[in-house]
């Protein structure tokens, strides 16, 4: 027997009930700004209904009518998320969210009407009405088509204004309302394009909008649409509408759209009128502040599109707007980017030639060298340029060359016998002299550049050449750097049988040969013969005599040379120049003669030398960095310059100071002004400077102190506040953020790729980065190499440089894990990265090719590093001699079965002996060099004694046979570390 049925309450009050709860549930959506919530919280209203129909006592047909409510709220919702989407699509958010809300007010007021309607007829019977198709919860979010049947709220509301709502008056609403969007982009291509073209024959703007809407959204998407010329004419028709509206973002997104279809006709593109809207781009709110790089990117797509044909010169306006593109994407350092403009805008330009240089002139003055010898072989050196700025766009080319370091010297001086040069048609000598010498300098052979010169003779250019002699004075002054009399003797002879008044001028050349050979008489005779009024240019006689006193100094001591120049000083009429006042107090400082070194100065003082700021900082760095003087010395040097010059200390000063002071790890315990001198200003420790030796000084500071982070931070705010890239900043804050540990290497490395992609000076701040990494990881060999070459991958994928003293570097960790074919690749890396033919670049690569051939049996590449080592400058370097010692050692603990162990150890002992004798030999010379000294002053100090004694004077005081021994010593360790010296007689 079934249970009783339960009491239940009216049908009123449950169709109330549910009622509330639905309008309840939907407020509660509208107020939530949570998406998941909201759309949580519309499910559980329909699960609510889904409970109250399941029971078998309410399935009445009064309760179907409100069943369509509950549906029409998850279409409702699933619309809107759709709507939501073509929204964000627009960049129009505001305006999706005033359409959801307003859908939902107008589902809120529909539930309110029909809960009135229900409380008004609690007490009467059910009402037969028609019964609407009710939609059910489970069906799947809507369509775009389907987007259409949104309720909007002034709909709901006109069929709910009379006092009997009835569900057909809604079904007619819902029925007869005006098309959306959504519907809009659910027709056919031709229809949507029908549509969009009926939306621009109106004037207003509200049909404009809604015409760029549907055309984003519903236009072509591939090159492959069968409508797209008529989308294409319906753009430009867009396009020009905006523009005259005022609408510059919406006709730039049209175009942009258009253009990443794929190649479009030149016709068609300037149709468009780009220009306005890419000036949009470019235009600056402020005269000091330029547009963004993202800016300049857009306008650069608008202005490089795909075109199907060569374009065709154009108007000046193309290249006006090409030329401000190329500067403003300089300025943001996208430098591939502005070449891309430099190459379209060379097409469009009226004047090529023109253009030409001046893309030469703005790409040099900002840095990108290779771009300005790119340009000059590909375009410039092929043209007939004018002779207006003819000369100064050659003085960028050949700086570019000498800034490369020499790279492409060779293809500039074919160009230069190719080239149709304007005016006269001739070429300016010393262009030729300094690529000459730029080539030698790389090549490090004379013989390369001696081959280059006679291909680029007979190609014709010595008839172009204003001054021919003065590039064969050139050749002659390399070959005698060199060391090729050879050479040196036939350029001669040539250069005066063709041009007899130049012989003065290459005998003063000439005298750099016997300066080498130490044929000291030879050379005053030399330059006596000559005087500076005789020579083609006055400069030459300082020159040569400059070069001379270099190599004098290099065998002589500080006052032997300090006499010698004062010779050349008394007897030929030679001034005090810098290069001379240097390097002689560079030789009493090498010395450690402060005394002579102080007295040197105050002899050039008085003779009219000018001593300043620049001349004094100079020399006081050196005696911190290279000299590596104390800091009590540096002060005491300090001291006597302000009693030279008391107002030649400034801010560079300070910071010499304070270096030296961090190196010796003193904490600013000084009083005084040397206190003063090593502190750091306010504002730079605060970073808001553009001075950049003071955040370079301030960072450093941080570094010894042990603050990495520190030292990043006040490079951040410095380039925050606009200071300029500096590539010695850009090192310390690369060290620093590999030392922080806030950043670490990872970050470090993305720094690295962001500074090269933008252009900037990376090479120091790659080896900094590269050797700390390489110093701070830890882990077994095999895992060492894995980093090392995954770090080499990632630099290299980036297209960033690594300098050849890094691969070295790298080599010799190699060789400490006993990774030795590893090691042997990286120098053979570096020997190509150099240009040389062997791999023999340093005294580490001696040693590191040295270890790995010995631990990998290599009889012929141990050979090649002993044939080598004959002819370097190391032969005689007692660091290589231990390290072959210690090679030997461990190849006679190896398998004395194997043969190969045996030859390796006499090739060892060849290399040994060889820099034992060398050694010896030098030794054999100093020896000698000694004994004459001794046996000079020996002699002066008895001429000195004798005419002491005649005079009744005190006699002076005369060294033991001790004292002898011990400088004898002093001079043969000195010649045996520096080279044989030679002995010079000056009257």
């Amino acid at each position: 027997m079934s249970p009783p049925p339960l009491p239940l309450p009216s049908k009123a009050a449950i169709r109330a009930l549910r009622s509330i709860a639905l309008g309840t549930s939907c407020a509660i959506g509208v107020l939530i700004e949570d998406r998941r919530r909201r759309i949580s919280t519309l499910k559980t209203a329909v699960a609510n209904k889904q409970k109250l129909q399941s029971s078998r006592q309410y399935h009445h047909n009064s309760l179907e009518e409100l069943s369509w409510q509950l549906g029409a709220a998850t279409v409702l919702e699933y619309s809107l998320q759709g709507y939501e989407k073509e929204a964000h699509r627009l960049e129009r958010h505001d305006h999706a969210e005033t359409t959801r809300y307003a859908a939902f007010e107008g589902a809120i007021a529909m539930n309110s009407e029909v809960q009135n309607s229900s409380i008004a007829e609690k007490d009467l019977g059910p009402i037969q009405r028609p019964q609407p198709v009710a939609l059910q919860s489970s069906l799947p979010p809507p369509t775009t088509s389907q987007a259409a049947s949104l309720i909007t709220k002034r709909q709901i509301q006109s069929s709910l204004s009379n006092d009997s709502p009835n569900i057909a008056q809604i079904s007619k609403a819902i029925g007869t309302r005006q098309p959306t969007l959504s519907a809009t982009l659910g027709q056919s291509q031709g229809d949507l394009i029908r549509s969009i073209e009926d939306l621009l024959a109106n004037t207003d703007k509200e049909s404009l909008d809604r015409a760029v809407k549907l055309f984003i959204l519903g236009g072509p998407s591939t090159p492959s649409n069968p409508l797209l010329d008529r989308w294409i004419e319906l753009s430009i028709h867009i396009t020009r509408k905006c523009q005259a509206s005022g609408m510059w973002e919406e006709a730039s997104q049209i175009l942009t759209t258009i253009i990443s279809l794929g190649p479009i006709d030149e016709a068609k593109y300037l149709a468009y009128n780009p220009l306005p809207i890419i000036e949009f781009h470019l235009c600056r709110h402020h005269p000091d502040i330029p547009p963004s790089a993202d800016r300049v990117i857009s306008a650069a797509k608008l202005y490089l599109p795909k075109l199907k044909a060569t374009p065709h010169p154009c108007r000046m306006d193309w290249e006006r707007m090409g030329r401000s593109l190329v500067l403003e994407a300089l300025s943001s350092r996208l430098f591939i980017l502005s070449q891309n403009v430099y190459w379209r805008t060379l097409c469009w330009a009226p004047k090529p030639v023109e253009f030409v240089g001046w893309a030469i002139h703005t790409f040099f003055q900002h840095s990108d060298h290779k771009t300005v010898v790119r340009i000059f072989l590909s375009q410039y050196a092929r043209m007939k340029p004018s002779n207006r700025q003819f000369n100064e766009t050659m003085d960028c080319v050949v700086e570019s060359v000498l800034a490369m370091k020499g790279a492409h010297a060779d293809e500039i001086l074919k160009a230069f016998a190719k080239m149709d040069c304007p005016g006269n048609g001739e070429v300016r000598s010393r262009w030729v002299m300094r690529l000459l010498q730029a080539h030698w300098a790389r090549q490090e052979g004379l013989s390369q550049t001696i081959e280059l010169f006679e291909k680029a003779v007979s190609l014709g250019l010595l008839d172009k050449i204003a001054y021919p002699q003065g590039v064969y004075r050139t050749l002659v002054e390399m070959a005698v750097k060199a060391g090729d009399g050879k050479v040196a003797h036939a350029y001669a002879d040539e250069l005066t049988r063709e041009y007899p008044d130049m012989k003065k001028d290459i005998a003063l050349k000439l005298a750099g040969l016997k300066a080498k050979e130490g044929e000291w008489d030879s050379v005053l005779q030399a330059f006596r013969q000559v005087r500076p009024s005789e020579l083609a240019e006055p400069t030459l006689y300082n020159d040569a005599f400059i070069y001379v006193l270099k190599i004098y100094a290099d065998s002589h001591s500080a006052a032997e040379t300090q006499d010698f120049a004062l010779t050349f000083i008394q007897d030929m009429g030679i001034k005090f120049h810098p290069y001379m006042v240097t390097l002689i107090a560079k030789r009493y400082a090498e010395d450690r003669d402060m005394r002579g070194f102080v007295t040197w100065l105050e002899l050039c003082s008085r003779e009219g030398f000018g001593l300043d700021a620049g001349f004094f900082n100079s020399v006081l760095h050196n005696c911190s960095t290279t000299w590596k003087l104390s800091f009590p010395e540096l002060c005491a040097i300090h001291s006597h310059f302000k009693e030279l010059e008391p107002h030649y200390a400034d801010e560079v000063t300070q910071r010499i100071l304070t270096r030296a002071a961090h190196r010796e790890g003193r904490d600013y315990n000084y009083s005084g002004q040397t206190k003063k001198a090593i502190t750091v200003n306010r504002m730079t420790r605060r970073g808001r400077t553009t001075n950049q030796r003071d955040i370079y000084h301030a960072m450093n500071q941080e570094l010894m102190r042990h603050k990495p982070t520190s030292a990043v931070m006040l490079y951040k705010r410095a380039i925050r506040f606009g200071m300029p890239f500096n590539s010695h900043c850009f090192r310390l804050a690369i060290l620093a953020t590999a030392q922080s540990k806030r950043y670490g290497s990872d970050y470090a490395l993305a720094l690295l790729q962001d500074a090269h992609a933008e252009g900037r000076d990376v090479e120091a701040a790659v080896s900094t980065f590269i050797r700390y990494d390489i110093a701070e990881f830890n882990g077994n060999p095999q895992d060492v190499i894995i980093h090392i070459r995954n770090l080499l991958h990632r630099l290299e994928s980036s297209q960033i440089p690594i300098s050849i003293t890094v691969l070295t570097h790298m080599a010799y960790v190699s060789v400490q894990i006993r990774q030795h074919e590893k090691a042997v690749i990286l120098c053979n890396i570096a020997r190509d990265r150099s240009g040389t033919s062997h791999p023999f670049l340093s005294k580490k690569s001696f040693m590191v090719l040295a270890s790995a051939y010995s631990e990998l049996l290599d009889i012929a590449g141990l050979n090649s590093v002993m044939d080598h080592l004959s002819g370097s400058k190391y032969s005689t370097d007692k660091v290589l001699l231990s390290h072959f010692r210690s090679i030997r050692r461990l190849v006679r603990k190896k398998d004395p079965s194997d043969r190969r162990t045996a030859t390796l150890e006499k090739i060892l002992d060849r290399g040994i002996l060889q820099i034992v004798q060398m050694r010896a030999k030098v030794r054999t010379e100093g020896k000698l060099i000694s004994h004459e000294t001794l046996r000079i002053v020996g002699d002066a100090l008895a001429d000195l004694q004798r005419e002491s004694t005649e005079e009744g004077t005190p006699q002076p005081f005369i060294p033991t046979d001790t004292k002898w021994k011990k400088l004898d010593l002093s001079i043969e360790r000195q010649v045996v570390a520096n080279g044989p010296m030679q002995l010079v007689s000056v009257s």
